[in-house]
């Protein structure tokens, strides 16, 4: 749970600094690599690890 709670407040950091354009690249949490906001359809959870990625231009 208190993963959860932390990478939500990164993310939610990540993509107010993104649209204020103050970074260039957002971040992905590992226990929810698909980013579909569902934590129980992974079938591998790491936890403590985040990475930077670069949204594609739609």
């Amino acid at each position: 749970m208190a993963f959860a709670v932390f990478a939500g407040f990164v993310q939610c950091v990540a993509r107010q600094l993104y649209a204020e354009g103050k970074i260039t690249h957002l971040v992905r949490w590992g226990g929810d690599w698909d980013m579909d906001g569902q934590t129980l359809d992974q079938k591998f959870n790491d936890l403590p690890h985040f990475e930077l990625y670069k949204p594609s231009k739609s």
